[in-house]
């Protein structure tokens, strides 16, 4: 329902949707009285007068019937004036006004526009071009009229009047653009379903741009304004809620685009933010000693438009519709991000798929890792840029980043709480040959902290991770290190090989990877792997053990190894020799020729017959070479399955 007063009659009608006639609309300042209050005509002051009772405030009195007047002129029998069509103590009929109002100003047939501190034709600086609520009413219209305070014309936002036909010498979309940062383009629009269009393909940051430089009387008003600008139908209204408005209007966002560019904003002064969307370096340096956090702790989410002055420029790299999805969550916002970092004792780097300047400089934002797998933003007073130098990139996966940072306190005291502290290398000991594992990798990056060689587990779930070890001397080697907490919050882990069921397949998810092993792997634990490089056959073993760390208990994986002169419980096969096996075309560059044997693990309910994988260290490889284990009854060296099938295997590698 809209109220419109008829400019002969001068009297308020009510109009359902689809009956609304031709109508003009004013945009004004409101008066203030000495102390600051409202002086405007207000919908009980207009009923007053038509029940013949006293008029107050007189000179807005005389801007109302002004604009009245100049939209008879106009041959429009009808206008809408916001302080006296609405009934603002009718808080229902107040929040319909505020969700309905930018459709009213794009439906108008034209915006009168009075400008109280301008007193040349000339469009100057108006305090109208720093107001939130006027900002709708300079784009929604598809015609735009602007009179100084003597009610003399200026021009129009886009060169148009009342009838269709363009006056250069009245267009003013030049100038304002120039003073509100609005893209010209859009200010020539003169069809109201086309500027809607228009609107729906500006980045979200540069919306927000717009309104950095603008104020308004009532903090949620600062977010009401920008409703219509959005797109968004309908927002609960909650005066009283203050900066909280902002917030919800960003989540408002989210639940209609997926546009990151709304996180593309930067704090000037951090001093201005919302005490409950921050945690300042004082507050979170005396809390973990094993951790520094050398920036604040911001929200996701921007505490004011402000915040998005530099981005008035910022373009995204593709539409948002092919961006993927962002989720507002009761843990924060859900992206489905990888991150660029070395680990969790620096800032994350995620891209936002945005640039300022360049496409080759994408812009991204600084986070920091604070539990499981939420975040919380950092470094919110620069500029962010995705780097082009190599660094660990982490698996495509679910991260949260947090919108509601009061809480975090308590959190960050216990970071490394029932954290898994890795050996960086192994020793082997035996004789005649020295043997070194050195870890090469661990997966998720985004949770190891190599500074402290620990695997972060505080508030995940199902902790699970895996580290491959190398073997660096004298030969080559890999095994895999597969270890996580149970449900109980008890460590386990196992030793597997790489190209086994369990281990990690190349270009698998986190989450697809432990949906597939977690519980066969958890079932099998401290296992130990034998295997053979050159002559050599070596075994690892493991245990661990629990510590205190700052006052956290965290767990240590502490790995062995043993060499054996004894290859799988027979007598050492000779190797063929190097000349044997040289072929031009299959073997170049490859001068020895290693055997390597890893057991796997038995799945519940197979006997003892186990497929293994026996792999030649060069150009080709033999898998499921059918063997029964080394400590089978009938494992003798004068009838060893096993050796049969290497001798087989190697007598294939001769032929060839």
């Amino acid at each position: 329902m809209i109220r419109l007063i008829h400019c002969g009659e001068w009297k308020l009608h009510e109009f359902d949707p689809g009956e609304v006639p031709n109508y003009a609309i004013l945009s004004h300042r409101w008066f203030a009285d000495a102390s600051g209050n409202p002086e405007e005509v207000t919908y009980q002051d207009f009923q007053a007068r038509l029940e013949g009772n006293q008029e107050r405030h007189a000179r807005s009195w005389a801007k109302v019937e002004k604009a009245r007047d100049i939209a008879w002129g106009l041959n429009i029998q009808w206008i809408w004036i916001d302080s006296c069509c609405i009934n603002n103590r009718d808080i229902p009929e107040l929040s319909e006004a505020i969700n309905s109002m930018y459709q009213w100003y794009a439906q108008s047939q034209v915006c009168i526009v009075y400008l109280s501190d301008v007193d040349r034709t000339e469009l100057g600086p108006s305090s109208w071009f720093f107001r939130g609520w006027t900002l709708q009413e300079l784009i929604a219209p598809s015609r735009v009229l602007f009179y100084n305070k003597l009610w003399e014309y200026c021009g129009s936002r886009n060169g148009y009047s009342i009838d269709d036909v363009y006056d250069m010498d009245t267009d003013l979309s030049n100038r304002i653009a120039m003073i509100s940062r609005i893209d010209p383009q859009l200010l020539k629009l003169n069809d109201s379903n086309r500027i809607k269009r228009y609107l729906s393909s500006v980045p979200a940051c540069q919306k927000m741009s717009w309104a950095a430089k603008r104020e308004t009387t009532r903090k949620e008003d600062m977010a009401y304004c920008l409703i219509g600008i959005f797109g968004i139908s309908r927002m609960h209204l909650g005066y009283g809620e203050g900066d909280k408005a902002f917030i919800r209007l960003q989540e408002e966002i989210i639940m209609q685009t997926s546009d990151p560019t709304l996180f593309a904003w930067v704090v000037k002064d951090i001093n201005e933010c919302n005490p409950d969307n921050i945690l300042k370096t004082h507050d979170i340096e005396h809390i973990d000693s094993l951790f520094k956090f050398n920036q604040s702790l911001h929200g996701v989410f921007a505490c004011h438009p402000r915040e998005f002055d530099s981005a008035n420029k910022v373009k995204p790299t593709q539409h948002a519709m092919y961006n993927d999805e962002i989720t507002i969550t009761s843990k924060g916002v859900k992206f489905i991000a990888a991150l660029w970092g070395k680990g969790l004792d620096s800032p994350f780097t995620m891209p936002l798929y945005c640039y300022d300047e360049k496409p080759s400089s994408p812009l991204g934002i600084h986070m920091r890792w604070v539990g499981g797998s939420v975040y919380a933003r950092t470094n919110i007073t620069s500029v962010t840029y995705v780097s082009d130098e190599p660094v660990s990139i982490p698996s495509q996966d679910d991260i949260f980043v947090t919108h509601k940072i009061y809480h975090l306190q308590d959190c960050l005291s216990n970071l490394h709480q029932n954290s898994i502290r890795l050996p960086k290398t192994i020793y082997t000991h035996g004789l005649p040959n020295f043997g070194l594992l050195e870890r090469i990798k661990v997966s998720p990056g985004f949770l190891w902290c190599e500074e402290h060689n620990l695997l972060m587990t505080y508030g995940t779930k199902f902790p699970l991770a895996f580290a491959t070890y190398q073997m660096t001397q004298p030969y080559n080697g890999k095994v895999i290190l597969i270890f996580g907490l149970d449900h109980a919050k008890k460590l386990w882990f196992s030793l597997v090989e790489p190209g086994s069921q369990l281990a990690p397949l190349r270009l698998e998810t986190r989450r697809t990877y432990l949906d597939r092993i977690w519980r066969s792997a958890s079932q099998k634990r401290h296992e130990s792997i034998r295997f053979t490089v050159g002559p050599w056959e070596h075994e690892i073993t493991g245990a661990h053990t629990c510590d205190v760390l700052n006052g956290q208990p965290i767990f240590h994986i502490n790995l062995h190894g043993s060499n054996s002169i004894d290859l799988l419980a027979g007598d050492p096969i000779p190797l063929p020799t190097t000349n044997t096996l040289m072929r031009p075309q299959k073997w170049r560059q490859h001068d020895q020729v290693f055997l390597v044997e890893t057991n796997r693990f038995l799945q519940s309910g197979q006997d003892s017959d186990m497929v293994d994988q026996t792999e030649l260290y060069g150009q080709t490889t033999i898998d499921n070479v059918s063997r029964r284990r080394p400590d089978s009854p009938d494992n003798s060296p004068d009838n060893s399955p096993y050796r049969s099938a290497i001798a087989e295997a190697l007598l294939g590698l001769i032929e060839l």
